[in-house]
């Protein structure tokens, strides 16, 4: 778990000083010549809980934002909704890391862990538009 956590952080950084998170923080002349939309998100579910972080935008997101969405919503987890998840948390940031060069396109609805828990614990990653992930 701490390379995956050191990858969490490192791609957090690099997206931090690249990407904007939201739609809301790029710019709305930029966002009204948009040829395509970008959306999707990722989240936790299971067990009462639904965490997510979406995203809208105009570029494709690239893998390290992917990677750092998913460590955000994995923050606001509890402890214990972490220890749960940890595993679900691992594959879906390898998944993301995992794409080809070129990202993925919509429509993509992956859910981890695999195999799945009991009571649908889980982290979901959703292209619902568009492409994402891309290198």
């Amino acid at each position: 778990m701490g390379n995956t956590a050191a990858t969490v952080f490192l791609a957090n950084e690099a997206a931090e000083r690249s990407f904007p998170r939201t739609l809301a923080e790029t710019d709305t002349r930029t966002r009204t010549r948009c040829p395509e939309d970008h959306r999707g998100r990722i989240q936790a579910q299971g067990g009462g809980l639904e965490k997510s972080v979406p995203w809208m935008q105009c570029l494709p997101p690239p893998a390290a934002q992917g990677v750092a969405w998913a460590g955000a919503v994995y923050a606001m987890l509890t402890k214990r909704e972490k220890e749960e998840r940890a595993t679900a948390f691992a594959q879906l940031t390898r998944w993301v890391l995992a794409r080809p060069p070129a990202g993925v396109s919509a429509v993509v609805k992956m859910s981890f862990p695999k195999p799945a828990l009991r009571g649908g614990i889980r982290m979901d990653v959703e292209v619902l538009a568009g492409k994402a992930f891309n290198v």
